[in-house]
């Protein structure tokens, strides 16, 4: 049971600092988008709708990543298509549908779920690029300490 507490505990933590993440991104790009559309700022209500939404999101990512495991590349591609597309629907849905850009021009939700989806995007090939490096680092350590040539002390990292 103290162990179940802690996985808990360590995947609500990731989920929330993603959360928070995600709906200062979500905020600034509404609002900025608001002002550009001539509207005034954005209200109370949109605002803890985002940050709802952003914690569905980050909750639903990490669902989607719960068990750190290999796999194939298909599955890791379908699993990439899902982290972009349901959060990017779920956003422009819910600026729509609740109407975050009322009194702006019609361009503007579609630019926020498109702006949206780039920031995304952007985010997904970072972690992939950082894994990838991390796993070269890491294979390159386990080849050097198999062969002698690195000792313990040099493994940790500071």
């Amino acid at each position: 049971m103290k162990k179940f507490l802690f996985i808990l505990l360590k995947h609500e933590t990731d989920a929330d600092v993603a959360a928070m993440l995600y709906a200062g991104c979500l905020v600034w790009l509404a609002a900025l988008l608001r002002f550009c559309g001539g509207a005034d700022g954005i209200g109370f209500w949109p605002v803890t709708q985002i940050i709802l939404l952003s914690w569905g999101i980050a909750w639903f990512q990490k669902l989607l990543y719960w068990r750190e495991q290999l796999e194939s590349r298909a599955a890791r591609i379908m699993r990439g298509v899902l982290w972009l597309a349901v959060p990017t629907a779920a956003a422009g849905l819910c600026a729509f549908a609740a109407g975050w850009f009322s009194g702006c021009p019609a361009w503007a939700g579609w630019v926020f779920t498109a702006a949206w989806a780039g920031t995304l995007a952007s985010w997904w090939l970072c972690i992939q690029l950082l894994c990838r490096n991390e796993t070269v680092e890491w294979n390159t350590m386990l080849t050097q300490f198999k062969e002698g040539g690195i000792r313990r002390e040099e493994t940790h990292h500071e």
